[in-house]
């Protein structure tokens, strides 16, 4: 299936977690991740954010354990949907398993879901990955960025990176392997 994400009609490819031969994995189970991999794991799972908040959704989770990755058709999905709420409904549950990449204002009581709180969860994850993978400091300070100070949208956050990825990296399929076993 194809979306048309944002004013430029950028698309996204929706691919089903069953197709011949396809292997899902966390993205946690790398120990490194090379950062041409990431630069597109990061564009998709924010196409993915994209897509969630313009349904008036916050997924409330996106760190390393949440993003699926299948390595050798560049898929990416989400799960543990369970901490998805509805735009300005209060977080009812913060996931544990990531509470130190929330913002400090989504710990408070009473606090709403608001998209930057996805954008935050998720620029911790990459930020962690380009830390451990050898990025380069370019990159590094993007997710750093993304992670203290997003953007008010997916979106934004989408053309920021691909705006400083194809500065420095042409476009071009790069293998991924699959994580060792």
């Amino acid at each position: 299936d194809k979306f048309k994400l944002g004013e430029d009609k950028r698309e996204a490819r929706i691919l089903t977690a069953n197709l011949p031969g396809s292997r899902w994995y966390p993205l946690s189970a790398w120990p490194t991740v090379d950062p041409k991999d990431l630069a597109w794991i990061a564009r998709r799972v924010l196409v993915a954010l994209d897509l969630t908040h313009r349904q008036g959704y916050l997924h409330g989770s996106p760190h390393l354990n949440a993003m699926l990755v299948e390595p050798h058709q560049h898929g990416v999905m989400l799960k543990d949907w369970q901490y998805a709420v509805r735009f300005n409904d209060p977080l009812t549950l913060i996931d544990g398993a990531a509470k130190d990449a929330y913002p400090s204002n989504a710990k408070e009581p009473g606090a709403t879901a608001d998209g930057t709180i996805d954008l935050h969860v998720a620029g911790h994850a990459f930020l962690k990955l380009a830390l451990s993978g050898g990025a380069p400091d370019w990159m590094v300070e993007y997710f750093r960025m993304l992670s203290k100070h997003p953007p008010k949208s997916a979106v934004i956050a989408l053309e920021k990176i691909t705006q400083v990825i194809d500065k420095h990296w042409p476009r071009k399929f790069h293998v991924m392997e699959a994580p060792p076993a």
